[in-house]
């Protein structure tokens, strides 16, 4: 088996300064709390991922619509960092889709192996962000187009995953 066989890697993203001045004036235009309509002409990944890195946020994928609070609930998960009482949330668009398209409530039990990853080297320098999606059943084909929502929260309320070696 090939290293990165079953890895997806991140689509390129280039950030100019129109879509970064699109994407701020997108969420100037709404409220805190309101939801965001997306109707800019780039990628949705791109205008999530860059809210996160640009604002200091964090997003909730889900399928449940109308979150008003975003609470703690309890993961069931092999890992033990992973099956605590916690708000899972990242600052990757792509990643928090993913939840957001999951039909968990329709495929009960869900037996669901997902994974984000980059890998550092010497130098500084940096490979991925790559994904790893894999289910025994396939719930993101149930329901296509139908996209939660991703909800934001402010970074600081949140402890990172160490990195593994």
């Amino acid at each position: 088996m090939k290293v990165f066989e079953h890895l997806l890697p991140q689509p390129a993203f280039h950030l100019s300064t129109q879509m970064a001045a699109e994407f701020d004036a997108l969420l100037a235009a709404a409220a805190p709390g309101d939801r965001i309509e997306y109707c800019l002409p780039y990628p949705k990944w791109q205008f999530l991922s860059y809210l996160c890195k640009s604002h200091g946020l964090m997003m909730h994928g889900s399928q449940t619509q109308g979150i008003a609070v975003v609470e703690l609930r309890q993961a069931q998960d092999v890992k033990a960092f992973s099956a605590q009482q916690a708000i899972y949330a990242t600052d990757d668009g792509i990643f928090a889709m993913f939840f957001a398209i999951v039909d968990r409530k329709n495929f009960s039990p869900l037996s669901l192996f997902d994974s984000c990853i980059e890998i550092h080297l010497p130098a500084n320098l940096k490979m991925g962000p790559f994904y790893f999606f894999r289910s025994r059943t396939q719930p993101w084909r149930a329901r296509r187009g139908a996209m939660g929502p991703c909800t934001f929260c402010r970074v600081q309320n949140f402890n990172k995953i160490r990195p593994s070696r």
